[in-house]
């Protein structure tokens, strides 16, 4: 089995693509190691550099890709796979990579385990599971208001006290649990510096949601009421829309 992880130009896993991978490889009690870093032969994004802190002029003299994919297929070669959030970012890109490059990474072939998946499993991010996790208490009657708030009272002290929290004034701590706030729905959506939303997935990514109403309203009225988006990201349409209206 390989542990592994990237560091890429971006989270795009069709268009970004790898600058440094690292990999352990663990067979019985024996251990071995690939470290490579890569010219993506693509700018690295400010914001990816701020990240990882690799730079154009970092990789400008690093092989590409297609001169050491070779040595990356043989150390892979049969191996299952282990990584954080790999089964929906490292996974995808790399085997799009191996693709680009002429080479079959062979992704259906492999067992996956993600580590992050695997720990929101076995401690779920629900609130029975923030219970369990900081309070080491269960409760039976969740999903009642009244039992719910009790409970999140109950954390919330809990979770201040585990991560030493207390005495942090509240504004410090809305921050430091809401860091981003040019962002929301986990990054679909973002805000730039005059209020406005930008659609960051999607055939419109990178525009406003003000000019894609401009056009292409069709798009935004699928989008509100036919298609299976997140609700969240609904919601944050409709009232885009109806401020522009107004």
């Amino acid at each position: 089995m390989i542990f592994y992880d990237l560091e890429t130009t971006g989270i795009d896993v069709m268009k970004d693509r790898t600058i440094e991978i690292f990999a352990l490889k663990v067979e019985g009690e024996t251990k071995s190691e690939l470290h490579l870093f890569v010219n993506p032969g693509i700018p690295i994004p400010k914001e990816a550099s701020n990240i990882h802190g690799y730079t154009d002029e970092f990789v400008k003299d690093k092989p590409p890709l297609r001169e050491v994919i070779k040595e990356i297929d043989s150390f892979f070669a049969g191996q299952d796979l282990i990584g954080y959030n790999n089964r929906k970012f490292d996974n995808l890109l790399l085997n799009v990579e191996f693709n680009r490059c002429g080479y079959d990474f062979k992704l259906d072939e492999r067992k996956i385990i993600d580590v992050y998946e695997m720990w929101t499993t076995l401690e779920p991010r629900n609130l029975g599971g923030a219970y369990k996790r900081f309070c080491n208490e269960t409760s039976g009657n969740l999903h009642s208001a009244k039992e719910d708030v009790k409970v999140v009272n109950k954390v919330y002290d809990k979770m201040l006290e585990g991560f030493t929290l207390q005495g942090k004034s509240f504004e410090e701590i809305s921050n430091l649990s809401s860091p981003d706030d040019k962002s929301l729905c986990f990054g679909k959506l973002l805000i730039d510096d005059n209020g406005k939303l930008i659609f960051n997935f999607g055939k419109y990514a990178g525009q406003t949601i003000e000019k894609v109403g401009t056009i292409d309203s069709d798009y935004l009225n699928w989008m509100i009421n036919e298609s299976n988006m997140d609700s969240a990201i609904k919601y944050y349409i409709i009232t885009e829309v109806r401020k522009i209206k107004k």
